[in-house]
């Protein structure tokens, strides 16, 4: 039974953020959108996002660039090219911050669009992208 007071101290903190956790597998990647369409619900700000090795990637020279976007306009910043050298070691996280054009409204949508040049043989990630709502 966890401590009622440490429970309610960690929701109240994490009530100013919201994370959406996406599970992927590489070999499924292609040139098309990873996500298509998420509904947002609120008004708030995309405050980062982040890619985490689940299993190390495999396959020759394998690549995917992966940006975000909302209601089909990109998030400026960093896009994230990831790489064989860059997933083949397991908990290795990269945070991407965006710069711009990462602010959204009720009923906008969030979309992850990744571009393959190589196709990867194996291996998992986990995005995770931080929200903040605003009033």
């Amino acid at each position: 039974m966890p401590d009622t007071a440490v429970s309610r101290t960690l929701e109240e903190r994490d009530r100013s953020f919201q994370y959406l956790n996406f599970t992927y597998n590489l070999a499924a990647f292609g040139n098309a959108d990873v996500l298509t369409d998420y509904p947002l619900d609120f008004y708030g700000e995309i405050v980062e996002w982040r890619i985490a090795v689940g299993t190390p990637a495999t396959g020759a020279g394998a690549t995917i660039t992966l940006n975000l976007e909302i209601n089909a306009v990109a998030v400026t910043g960093e896009e994230r090219i990831f790489t064989l050298a860059n997933g083949a070691t397991l908990g290795t996280v990269f945070t991407m911050t965006p710069t711009g054009a990462n602010i959204f409204n009720p009923d906008d949508t969030l979309s992850i669009i990744g571009t393959t040049s190589t196709v990867f043989t194996a291996g998992t990630i986990i995005i995770t992208i931080v929200l903040r709502p605003l009033s």
